[in-house]
C-alpha cells in the first residue's frame, strides 16, 4: 500500500513513525500539540478540530518549541 504524501511537510517524502503522526487523521505529520485535547494534529486537522466553538480557546504549541523546551 502507498502511502499519501503529506502536503504539510517541508519533506512529503518522509516515513513517519507514529510518534510523529497526527493523532486526528493519523496519516499526515502533526506539527501543533494541544493542551487541552492532550494530541497532536497535522495543520488540516488542528483546524478543522479548533474551529469549533468549544475548542477556539485551546492553547496549541509548535512541537517544534517543545522539542527545544524538552532539549533546552
Amino acid at each position: 500500500m502507498r502511502r499519501r504524501k503529506n502536503p504539510y511537510s517541508e519533506n512529503s517524502n518522509k516515513i513517519l513513525n507514529d510518534a510523529d503522526r497526527c493523532e486526528g487523521c493519523f496519516e499526515y505529520e502533526a506539527i501543533n500539540y494541544c493542551k487541552e485535547c492532550e494530541k497532536s494534529f497535522c495543520p488540516n486537522c488542528d483546524q478543522i478540530i479548533h474551529n469549533i466553538a468549544s475548542f477556539k480557546s485551546h492553547e496549541r504549541i509548535p512541537l517544534s518549541q517543545m522539542s527545544h523546551l524538552k532539549h533546552g
